[in-house]
């Protein structure tokens, strides 16, 4: 805010009683500045609008950096008025206008409250005509920056060096955080972040703090100009890769996501091949011959139990039959699978979805077509 001083008698003015002080004060016929000490007439001081600050009045060494938002009021009052002054418009109505416009040192630099203060300021005024003039001094004020403001000219050929960048700027995709080389883009891969997440962890990593990680990192790799998916969105993609389990194995019984590479998994998928390629043959009563029987893959297992059930049963009693069936069918001939192997092979089957569900609340299982 400017205060001027008059030299008659002594009294600090703010900008807006400055003209009727001029009027009522005898011998007045010009103020100075409070701040730059510097002398206006009747006319000249409609036209100093900012003045330095104390900072930069008492501190010149640390007061060199102007805020953006003074320095873009600054340009934009400066482009008005010389657009005002340039202009060359017939309506005196809209010359009344500029004329007084020139004169105010605070004017909106965005387009809605620029309207709502000409609306305030003068009510009968048309929206026509107050289009106009935004227009008018708009395109002064965009000319005038694009002038001050030229764009650097970037070097040809320039090359992406990425062994000079230290590995802890590098995300999860390999690229540099922050320098991104020509003709790429910043693409967030979610198969590479559950990989490493998994490995991170000495063991099974619980799915929704995974989810949660997974989904901060994909906001943060982003650009703010494109879309992001929602977090349903996410679950959902994070799911169909789990399912396939060449990345993470997913368990909705316990909500773990364990290793792919794990030994367990890979002994376990070795037996359901070998068991799926005898689960063809069919159903032998359990009360024959033990060895004479032909290995039932899980899901067949599982399956059979199920029907045998009214194609309902609970979780926790279809494990325990699993296991009875799967004693009773070795005889204790050969190494029988733990009650841990057989869970996680029964949660293989029931993430697949081929066969068997589970219930809303992961309690039930039931038929797929039920």
């Amino acid at each position: 805010m400017v205060v001027f001083l008059c030299p008659v008698c002594n009294d600090s003015l703010r900008k807006n009683c400055v003209e009727t002080h001029f009027r009522r004060c005898r011998g007045c016929t010009a103020v100075s500045c409070m701040d730059c000490h510097k002398e206006f007439d009747k006319s000249s001081f409609k036209t100093h609008t900012s003045c330095i600050t104390e900072s930069e009045k008492y501190d010149k060494l640390h007061a060199s950096v102007k805020k953006s938002g003074s320095t873009k009021q600054e340009l934009w009052t400066s482009a008005v008025r010389n657009a005002i002054r340039s202009c060359n418009i017939q309506d005196n109505f809209i010359q009344k206008v500029l004329k007084d416009l020139e004169s105010c040192s605070n004017l909106p630099y965005k387009k809605p409250k620029f309207e709502n203060f000409l609306k305030s300021k003068y009510y009968r005024i048309c929206p026509t005509k107050i289009t106009l003039i935004w227009n008018l001094l708009n395109d002064h004020y965009q000319r005038q920056s694009n002038e001050k403001t030229e764009p650097l000219a970037e070097p040809k050929n320039k090359r992406f060096r990425a062994d000079a960048v230290s590995p802890e700027s590098l995300d999860l995709n390999g690229s540099v955080a922050g320098l991104q080389p020509p003709n790429s883009s910043p693409n967030f891969s979610i198969k590479k972040a559950i990989r490493q997440s998994v490995k991170e962890c000495d063991g099974p990593i619980p799915f929704s703090e995974l989810r949660s990680k997974l989904y901060s990192l994909y906001l943060a790799s982003v650009p703010p100009t494109s879309t992001t998916k929602t977090k349903k969105q996410f679950k959902q993609s994070l799911l169909s890769i789990l399912s396939s389990g060449k990345y993470g194995q997913y368990s909705p019984t316990d909500g773990l996501v364990y290793s792919s590479k794990s030994p367990i998994h890979e002994a376990l998928e070795k037996n359901e091949r070998e068991t799926d390629k005898n689960s063809q043959t069919p159903v032998c009563d359990l009360d024959e011959s033990v060895v004479e029987q032909p290995a039932l893959g899980m899901s067949q297992l599982a399956l059979d139990i199920v029907n045998e059930n009214g194609k309902r049963i609970r979780l926790t009693k279809l494990r325990k039959q699993l296991l009875s069936r799967y004693t009773t069918m070795r005889g204790g001939a050969g190494k029988l699978p733990t009650e841990e192997k057989l869970q996680r092979r029964l949660d293989k089957v029931l993430t697949s979805g081929r066969l068997l569900i589970l219930s809303d609340d992961c309690k039930y299982v039931m038929l797929k077509d039920q």
